[in-house]
């Protein structure tokens, strides 16, 4: 698969789920006007009322096109100046959950600029690669017209000793 196929099919699980999500939406109430009730009869059953007409609520327009403007998908500048925006963050969990090693994890970014999925690949402790995972879900990167995903480390060194 090229990486236009790729891109191509990407944009079509997206139309599908965004198609899949519009579908859902229940339209807004109708105003319908109905005659007031009829006395009670006594006698032989009336035929049913016929039911008032009500227009269908107009189709929701597609996804907007992404801005030719924006940047195709992310760089090595965009996902840095958004690792710094977290790396405190990331450092208050190597000080909750003190271990050392390395926790790597990998990132889906959406066009949007947030963060899609995160997958821990590697970590010296489940709860110290949890923690990054957390904070590096709440990062945000500038808008692209196609989004990106990277892998990242982050070093925990052994502590100094006092």
């Amino acid at each position: 698969m090229t990486a236009m196929d790729a891109r191509g099919y990407r944009w079509l699980v997206i139309a599908v789920i965004l198609a899949g999500c519009s579908a859902r939406q229940a339209p807004p109430p109708a105003a319908v006007s109905s005659p007031p009730p009829a006395p009670a009869r006594s006698g032989p059953a009336q035929p049913a009322a016929r039911a008032a007409r009500v227009s269908p609520a107009p189709a929701s327009p597609g996804p907007a096109a992404p801005d030719p403007n924006l940047p195709a998908e992310l760089d090595r500048g965009m996902i840095a100046d958004a690792i710094q925006q977290i790396r405190p963050d990331v450092t208050n969990c190597g000080l909750t959950w003190p271990a050392t090693g390395t926790v790597k994890v990998s990132l889906k970014v959406g066009a949007d600029g947030r963060v899609a999925s995160v997958t821990v690949k590697a970590t010296p402790d489940p709860k110290l690669g949890a923690c990054v995972a957390e904070v590096m879900q709440r990062a945000k990167f500038p808008a692209t017209r196609n989004g990106g995903g990277f892998a990242y480390p982050w070093m925990f060194p052994a502590a100094p000793p006092h």
